[in-house]
């Protein structure tokens, strides 16, 4: 008897085969994937072993422009893609600017922006709302630059502000060749450029930060007493011109005011606005206007000094439909101010200035203007050009000595139109000269009249008819106005250059010759701090009681300390303002005699009983 091999046995036997070369078929395509997910693994390791040599040579590029030519040369070899290139963003002529490129089929040096792109995309462009970023072009620029296929990714400023755009690609020609897909390296590309960016973006913000510490520092060694001390002498000529009706009198003090108050009041405002801007308090205000009528008036202050240099000064609106607004009224015109001044300033006479406004955009609530002044002046250096907004930064120091200015202006003027959502930049012009343009969104409203604030009214001077002051202080000017305050007021006064002269004629007065003394705070010899320890040092007791003010430019809080400990009575601030001088005296000689008035009933013998 045989067994029988067909049947249920060999049934069993190709189901176990099938079984088995099915597993070795899914073992295969298993593996298959192990590899192919290792082979991916490993060229993802690769690629970011290149990006961070790339970042590695990155920090040796020493500039942005050179950054710009690794980072196109990183794209093509990083992702092995044909082309790569980096184009900044030009708002104010609406457009992509080639900055640095390899291997682009064919290189264009500007991409015109599609005319809504800016407005349709705000948040990005001004915000850094990198989420959803699509790109700033449709097809046809990459298509005319030879490119078939794009990935891209944008640039960001130290502001989150979108600032440009880097791009890898495949050419039209070379499409059959790659097997390639943007999205492919889309998330890599993004590091890569993101890590580039911040690389790029650290090194503008240490030069900046070196550069404005060594201007800052520079410019501030003594500006506070600088411009406190020639202030004083303004603001106290302007009162003691309204106190007198001598004619030539009054021509002297306004001959004295005419000096310096214009450059010394724009150069106090300058001071004050960058110190809110350091400390993030400069905020705007949100007031209707019409702008027709703020330029009327905005051209009449700036007018004057345009006659004077037989200067072309003209106004040009470009495609403005309306012009109520809201918004900050006061610091557009100062912006608009600065430059037009500047280009005054610097621009011969007989030369041409020009403001240029053009409604680049509108839609049912707001205005996007642009504001552009140009001139036929003296231009601007290509050094000068990459720091001209910064801080405390002139051209150099022959344009202080030749025409005065702090460099404060123009980083104010940064700083507004940017807190107004915009940007600002110089250029020079072709055949001389220089432009300088800024756009900004405004509200669009109807016109309401806006009412002008009321004026305060001084308070009468108090009368101290026949006490006597000492009055120290090095700068003739500053003794002269507190002397006339004080002759006006009914005080006699004397006075001293410095420290030591005032400690030698107290030294050499009478007892209780002097029943005020004024001191400043800086000056040569001795100063007024030590000139206060050395006046009540001395062996009269006139000494200890004399009242001494500080008068001074130094009015920091530390400043106020030193003088009361050095044994001052109270602090009286420059530029001094009559009323509250005179009312600081009125109460520091008041407090003296009900001193005395207590002490002398302490010592008083008690009555006989």
């Amino acid at each position: 008897m045989t067994a029988d091999c067909t049947g249920t046995d060999r049934t069993d036997f190709e189901k176990y085969l099938k079984e088995l070369q099915d597993k070795a078929s899914h073992a295969e395509l298993t593996e298959q994937r192990l590899r192919d997910a290792r082979s991916q693994v490993d060229a993802q390791i690769e690629r970011f072993t290149r990006i961070h040599k790339y970042a590695m040579d990155a920090f040796a590029a020493g500039s942005r422009k050179n950054l710009f030519v690794l980072v196109a040369e990183g794209a093509v070899d990083i992702f092995q893609v044909e082309s790569g290139a980096v184009f900044s963003l030009n708002l104010f002529d609406n457009t992509l600017v080639l900055e640095s490129e390899c291997n682009l089929p064919r290189p264009t040096a500007k991409i015109e922006l599609p005319p809504d792109w800016v407005r349709e995309h705000e948040l990005w462009v001004f915000q850094g709302h990198s989420a959803g970023f699509e790109s700033p072009v449709v097809n046809p620029p990459w298509r005319e630059m030879g490119l078939a296929h794009v990935v891209f990714m944008p640039l960001f400023d130290n502001e989150r502000r979108l600032n440009g755009v880097v791009i890898g690609g495949i050419s039209s020609e070379g499409e059959r060749f790659y097997d390639f897909t943007p999205r492919e390296i889309l998330s890599s590309f993004m590091v890569y450029v993101q890590q580039m960016d911040a690389i790029g973006n650290t090194f503008d913000a240490l030069d900046k930060a070196r550069q404005h510490a060594e201007a800052k520092n520079r410019f501030l060694a003594n500006l506070s007493h600088e411009i406190r001390t020639p202030m004083n002498a303004i603001i106290g000529m302007v009162q003691l011109a309204g106190q007198t009706d001598d004619l030539a009198e009054m021509r002297d003090y306004i001959h004295q005011i005419d000096l310096s108050s214009v450059h010394l009041l724009g150069l106090l405002n300058d001071v004050l606005d960058i110190s809110k801007i350091e400390e993030g308090k400069l905020v705007l205000a949100e007031e209707e206007f019409n702008l027709r009528d703020s330029l009327t008036s905005l051209l009449n202050s700036v007018g004057a000094g345009a006659r004077a240099k037989r200067q072309e000064l003209t106004v040009e609106y470009h495609g403005l439909t309306l012009f109520d607004l809201r918004g900050d009224a006061l610091k557009l015109a100062q912006v608009l101010l600065n430059l037009l001044s500047n280009s005054i300033k610097f621009t011969p006479e007989g030369g041409r200035i020009r403001l240029d406004i053009e409604e680049l955009n509108r839609d049912e609530r707001r205005a996007f203007l642009k504001f552009a002044v140009s001139d036929t002046g003296i231009g601007l250096s290509p050094d000068f050009l990459d720091r001209i907004f910064a801080p405390f930064e002139q051209a150099d120091s022959g344009v202080s000595r030749k025409y005065g200015g702090t460099g404060l202006g123009l980083a104010i003027s940064q700083h507004i139109v940017e807190l107004m959502g915009g940007r600002i930049k110089a250029e020079n012009l072709p055949g001389g000269g220089s432009r300088f343009s800024f756009f900004v969104w405004f509200e669009a409203l109807a016109r309401k009249t806006v009412s002008a604030p009321a004026v305060a009214q001084a308070a009468p001077a108090p009368i101290l008819a026949g006490k006597t002051a000492l009055i120290v202080d090095d700068i003739d000017i500053n003794r002269s106005i507190a002397a006339a305050f004080l002759k006006r007021a009914g005080l006699k006064s004397e006075q001293a250059e410095n420290g030591q002269m005032a400690v030698d004629m107290f030294r050499a007065s009478p007892p209780d010759h002097y029943d005020l003394i004024l001191m400043d705070m800086q000056m040569p010899v001795l100063g007024g701090i030590a000139a206060t320890v050395a006046l009540r040092a001395l062996d009269r007791a006139d000494a200890r009681d004399v009242v001494i003010l500080a008068m001074t430019a130094n009015v920091f809080k530390e400043d106020v300390q030193a003088a009361l400990d050095a044994g001052m009575n109270g602090y009286i601030a420059k530029p001094i303002k009559n009323e509250i001088f005179l009312d600081t005296i009125q109460k520091a000689l008041t407090a003296k005699e009900e001193r005395a008035a207590s002490r002398a009933g302490r010592e008083a013998p008690a009555p006989a009983g």
